[in-house]
Protein backbone atom coordinates (compact mmCIF):
# COMPACT_ATOMS: atom_id res chain seq x y z
CA UNK A 1 0.00 0.00 0.00
CA UNK A 2 1.25 3.73 -0.48
CA UNK A 3 2.55 6.08 1.98
CA UNK A 4 -0.29 7.50 4.49
CA UNK A 5 -2.06 10.84 3.40
CA UNK A 6 -3.73 13.35 5.60
CA UNK A 7 -7.42 13.54 5.96
CA UNK A 8 -9.00 15.38 3.08
CA UNK A 9 -11.50 17.11 5.21
CA UNK A 10 -10.21 20.90 6.02
CA UNK A 11 -12.32 20.67 9.83
CA UNK A 12 -11.74 17.07 10.21
CA UNK A 13 -9.57 15.28 12.44
CA UNK A 14 -5.87 14.77 12.48
CA UNK A 15 -6.12 11.81 10.51
CA UNK A 16 -4.35 10.16 8.03
CA UNK A 17 -4.84 7.01 5.82
CA UNK A 18 -4.26 5.46 2.35
CA UNK A 19 -6.46 3.55 -0.07
CA UNK A 20 -5.05 1.31 -2.91
CA UNK A 21 -5.63 -1.52 -5.11
CA UNK A 22 -6.94 -2.17 -8.90
CA UNK A 23 -10.09 -0.72 -10.01
CA UNK A 24 -11.81 -3.23 -13.49
CA UNK A 25 -13.62 -1.90 -16.15
CA UNK A 26 -15.15 -4.27 -18.66
CA UNK A 27 -11.20 -6.49 -18.21
CA UNK A 28 -9.17 -3.74 -18.17
CA UNK A 29 -7.18 -2.83 -14.95
CA UNK A 30 -5.60 0.11 -13.76
CA UNK A 31 -4.17 1.18 -9.99
CA UNK A 32 -5.91 3.07 -7.73
CA UNK A 33 -3.74 5.07 -5.22
CA UNK A 34 -5.72 7.69 -2.93
CA UNK A 35 -4.42 10.94 -2.79
CA UNK A 36 -7.44 12.36 -0.29
CA UNK A 37 -8.41 10.31 2.45
CA UNK A 38 -10.83 10.58 5.36
CA UNK A 39 -12.78 8.62 8.29
CA UNK A 40 -15.41 9.64 10.22
CA UNK A 41 -18.30 8.22 12.51
CA UNK A 42 -21.49 10.87 11.58
CA UNK A 43 -24.64 10.95 10.50
CA UNK A 44 -25.24 7.68 11.66
CA UNK A 45 -22.38 5.67 9.64
CA UNK A 46 -18.83 4.84 10.01
CA UNK A 47 -17.79 6.69 7.17
CA UNK A 48 -14.78 6.47 5.02
CA UNK A 49 -13.34 7.21 1.07
CA UNK A 50 -10.29 7.22 -0.86
CA UNK A 51 -10.25 9.77 -3.74
CA UNK A 52 -7.55 9.81 -6.49
CA UNK A 53 -6.78 13.30 -8.69
CA UNK A 54 -7.18 12.53 -12.60
CA UNK A 55 -4.72 14.42 -14.68
CA UNK A 56 -3.62 16.62 -12.20
CA UNK A 57 -7.07 18.10 -12.51
CA UNK A 58 -8.73 18.73 -8.58
CA UNK A 59 -12.48 18.94 -9.92
CA UNK A 60 -11.81 15.45 -12.09
CA UNK A 61 -11.02 12.64 -9.70
CA UNK A 62 -11.56 8.66 -9.28
CA UNK A 63 -13.31 7.63 -5.87
CA UNK A 64 -14.57 5.15 -3.17
CA UNK A 65 -16.80 5.41 -0.24
CA UNK A 66 -18.02 3.20 2.04
CA UNK A 67 -20.55 3.80 4.23
CA UNK A 68 -21.89 0.98 7.71
CA UNK A 69 -24.31 1.81 10.36
CA UNK A 70 -23.76 1.48 13.25
CA UNK A 71 -21.49 3.91 13.77
CA UNK A 72 -19.80 1.68 16.03
CA UNK A 73 -20.17 -1.19 13.60
CA UNK A 74 -17.58 -4.29 15.05
CA UNK A 75 -14.80 -5.45 13.34
CA UNK A 76 -16.18 -8.36 10.96
CA UNK A 77 -17.09 -8.94 6.92
CA UNK A 78 -20.10 -6.83 6.02
CA UNK A 79 -22.24 -8.13 2.06
CA UNK A 80 -23.57 -4.91 0.28
CA UNK A 81 -27.25 -5.49 0.55
CA UNK A 82 -27.07 -7.02 4.23
CA UNK A 83 -28.11 -4.89 6.98
CA UNK A 84 -24.84 -3.13 8.20
CA UNK A 85 -23.58 -2.00 4.64
CA UNK A 86 -25.69 1.35 4.17
CA UNK A 87 -24.08 2.15 0.70
CA UNK A 88 -20.62 1.37 -1.35
CA UNK A 89 -20.22 4.03 -4.09
CA UNK A 90 -17.57 4.29 -6.95
CA UNK A 91 -16.84 7.88 -8.59
CA UNK A 92 -16.29 7.33 -12.38
CA UNK A 93 -13.45 9.37 -13.13
CA UNK A 94 -14.29 9.66 -16.84
CA UNK A 95 -17.84 10.67 -16.41
CA UNK A 96 -18.02 12.20 -12.76
CA UNK A 97 -20.86 9.90 -12.06
CA UNK A 98 -21.13 7.74 -8.71
CA UNK A 99 -22.56 4.67 -8.83
CA UNK A 100 -23.61 1.88 -5.87
CA UNK A 101 -22.17 -1.50 -5.62
CA UNK A 102 -24.36 -4.19 -6.62
CA UNK A 103 -22.39 -6.76 -5.00
CA UNK A 104 -19.59 -7.35 -3.31
CA UNK A 105 -17.65 -7.34 0.55
CA UNK A 106 -16.47 -5.02 2.93
CA UNK A 107 -13.86 -6.40 5.65
CA UNK A 108 -13.12 -4.26 8.34
CA UNK A 109 -10.83 -4.02 11.21
CA UNK A 110 -11.25 -1.22 13.90
CA UNK A 111 -10.83 0.22 17.24
CA UNK A 112 -13.27 1.17 19.32
CA UNK A 113 -13.12 4.28 19.56
CA UNK A 114 -12.27 4.77 16.08
CA UNK A 115 -8.57 5.72 16.13
CA UNK A 116 -7.60 3.01 13.57
CA UNK A 117 -9.76 0.59 10.69
CA UNK A 118 -8.56 -1.22 8.18
CA UNK A 119 -9.57 -3.79 5.77
CA UNK A 120 -10.72 -4.29 2.55
CA UNK A 121 -13.43 -3.46 0.05
CA UNK A 122 -14.39 -5.73 -3.12
CA UNK A 123 -17.21 -4.87 -5.09
CA UNK A 124 -19.19 -4.79 -8.22
CA UNK A 125 -20.50 -1.89 -10.06
CA UNK A 126 -22.52 -1.67 -12.84
CA UNK A 127 -21.11 1.67 -14.27
CA UNK A 128 -22.56 3.12 -18.06
CA UNK A 129 -22.89 -0.53 -19.01
CA UNK A 130 -19.87 -1.68 -18.29
CA UNK A 131 -18.44 -4.25 -15.07
CA UNK A 132 -16.53 -2.27 -12.70
CA UNK A 133 -14.57 -4.46 -9.84
CA UNK A 134 -13.28 -2.68 -7.07
CA UNK A 135 -10.39 -4.06 -5.06
CA UNK A 136 -8.87 -1.52 -2.47
CA UNK A 137 -7.25 -2.02 0.73
CA UNK A 138 -7.48 0.54 2.69
CA UNK A 139 -6.03 2.07 6.49
CA UNK A 140 -6.59 4.79 8.49
CA UNK A 141 -5.32 6.00 11.70
CA UNK A 142 -6.20 9.39 13.67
Amino acid sequence: MSKHNKSAHPNGPESEGRMDGIINIDGTGHTFQADRVYMDEQDGALRFFGARTVDENPDKFEAVQVQLTPPTISTGKYQVGGESVKDVIYVDHQTGNSYTADKGEVSLTRSIPLKQLFGVVSCEFSVGGRTTIVNVQYAFKG
